[in-house]
């Protein structure tokens, strides 16, 4: 795809894949945006560069 994915469709395709595996929860779009977040953060990063990484705002928490 040339123009990627727009945030709807992750967005769909994440909750399908979420109850295709018959998770015990629901996720959503914003479900790997805040596991990358996560991650970062579990990776020693501060909070300018999670925020710089995932396109939030430098004071998002």
């Amino acid at each position: 795809m040339d123009g990627g994915l727009d945030p709807e469709t992750i967005g769909a395709i994440t909750i399908q894949l979420g109850a295709a595996a018959d998770l015990p929860i629901r996720p959503t779009g914003h479900s790997p945006r805040r596991g990358a977040a996560e991650a970062s953060r579990r990776a020693g990063n501060d909070r300018k560069v999670i925020a710089k990484q995932d396109g939030w705002a430098p004071t998002a928490r």
